[in-house]
C-alpha cells in the first residue's frame, strides 16, 4: 500500500468510526476530536496480516 492508498484508507476508517460514534451517540452534544477512530482502524488489519510468531 502506497502513501496515497494509506491516506485514503486512514481517512475512510476515520469516517467510518465517526459514523459509528454518531449512530451510538445520536443525542450527544459532545464533539469528537482526535485520531481514536483511524488508529485501531489501521492497526487491526495490520495485526491480521502480520500476526507475529506463535
Amino acid at each position: 500500500m502506497g502513501r496515497f492508498q494509506f491516506a485514503v484508507f486512514y481517512l475512510a476508517t476515520g469516517y467510518l468510526a465517526l459514523l459509528g460514534y454518531a449512530a451510538a451517540h445520536a443525542d450527544s452534544a459532545q464533539s469528537l476530536v482526535g485520531a481514536s477512530g483511524p488508529s485501531p482502524g489501521c492497526s487491526a488489519p495490520f495485526c491480521g496480516c502480520f500476526p507475529g510468531p506463535g
